[in-house]
């Protein structure tokens, strides 16, 4: 043998590549999705048999914002198996409260924490249409467009709308933090992301996104950090706050 040549390590394991699933459809949508529905589901519960509130919506909705999140900052795109999906649940789970309420049953109902399949259509009509807006004058991801629709799905028309509101003012801070620190907020976030994706793919190690401009923000960052500000700060009482500092 060589001595010079490289010597390698027979029982070393292979480096593992990185994969790439900016199109989403590596992971194991219906085991992702399974998990989402049983760790909303028990969240729920717990809180309800604490305090009494309808929660499991809202719940759900944050699980899609935090999946949506590790794609977005991790890959600059929104899986459409993960937004088409939560659309569909918003709108057929807010349809079932409209049966609840048929049938009489007030507690189940006080359970789903569903705001209606009037607010839930007018939600992802509203949202979705505004997203789309955004689309075509703002540069907004397609991604955003449909996870916009989807939390309007879930959350109606006025949760929803109120949701969006604190994200625009958490995405405004996140924006001028990122600019004036070079983008490495953008940079962090991304690694943050990829180590939470890598256990949605079992270990393997995602392809992050290139490069991103220094103030692209992943809109679902925002998103998923305004839905406990907006549980724990109603904009009924924020507004009142500011107009008695005012």
């Amino acid at each position: 043998m060589d001595p010079t040549l490289p010597t390698t390590d027979a029982t070393a394991a292979p480096p593992q590549d990185p994969i790439h699933i900016e199109p989403g459809s590596a992971a194991n949508w219906p085991l992702i999705w399974l998990a989402i529905g049983l760790l909303s589901l028990g969240a729920a519960l717990a809180a309800f048999l604490g305090a009494g509130e309808g929660i499991l919506l809202p719940v759900l909705c944050m699980a899609v914002c935090l999946v949506a999140s590790g794609f977005d900052a991790a890959t600059g795109h929104i899986p459409n198996e993960l937004t088409y999906t939560a659309i569909l649940l918003g709108l057929g789970l807010n349809s079932i409260a409209l049966f609840l309420d048929w049938t009489d049953h007030a507690r189940a109902h006080a359970f789903l924490g569903a705001a209606g399949p009037t607010q839930s259509l007018l939600g992802m009509l509203a949202w979705g249409g505004l997203g789309l807006v955004g689309l075509f004058l703002a540069g907004m991801g397609g991604g955003d467009m449909k996870l916009l629709a989807a939390v309007g799905a879930m959350m109606g028309l006025k949760a929803g709308g109120a949701v969006l509101l604190y994200a625009l003012v958490i995405a405004v801070a996140y924006a001028l933090v990122n600019l004036a620190i070079a983008g490495r907020l953008n940079a962090a976030m991304r690694a943050l992301a990829a180590d939470f994706l890598s256990l949605i793919y079992l270990g393997a190690r995602p392809e992050t996104a290139r490069a991103a401009a220094v103030g692209k923000i992943p809109l679902a960052v925002p998103i998923l950090l305004a839905m406990p500000v907006w549980r724990l700060l109603p904009v009924e009482r924020t507004l009142a706050w500011l107009r008695t500092a005012v």
